[in-house]
């Protein structure tokens, strides 16, 4: 009897408990496609004028971005610092989200490194290239 309470306490430390992880991998599956939104129906024209790299004096009465003017500036933000490697941010948050709801996988911080060096390569292979996002 007392080893059936010790390991309830064991597993309740260990943050086994299946609404925290479904929580949080809804969390990340819903941001990564609120990403993705943003990301795929983003123009220059819906940015505010307080963002430096904007290119008009006044935005777009009404927002084009299917996130809004927060999910524009977002997606700006993330083209102006990675270019099309920002594509892989959304990716691997679905990813994450899908694997912890799925199988209830782990994140843990060498997986999360090597998502951070796979976007570090990506955004300096895309940059090398030239014939392919010329626009970006």
């Amino acid at each position: 009897m007392a080893n059936t309470k010790r390991n309830r306490k064991k597993t309740r430390q260990k943050g086994n408990d299946p609404a925290h992880t479904e929580i949080i991998s809804i969390v990340l599956l819903g941001s990564g496609l609120l990403y993705l939104l943003a990301l795929i129906s983003f123009t220059p024209d819906d940015l505010p004028t307080w963002v430096p790299f904007g290119r008009l004096a006044e935005p777009n009465s009404t927002v084009d971005n299917f996130v809004g003017r927060l999910g524009a500036v977002g997606a700006g933000f993330s083209y102006y610092i990675l270019g099309a490697a920002s594509y892989l941010i959304p990716a691997c948050l679905i990813w994450f989200g899908g694997a912890k709801l799925i199988f209830g996988a782990r994140t843990s911080l060498r997986a999360l490194t090597g998502f951070g060096l796979v976007l570090l390569s990506a955004c300096c292979l895309l940059d090398y290239q030239d014939w392919f996002f010329k626009g970006w």
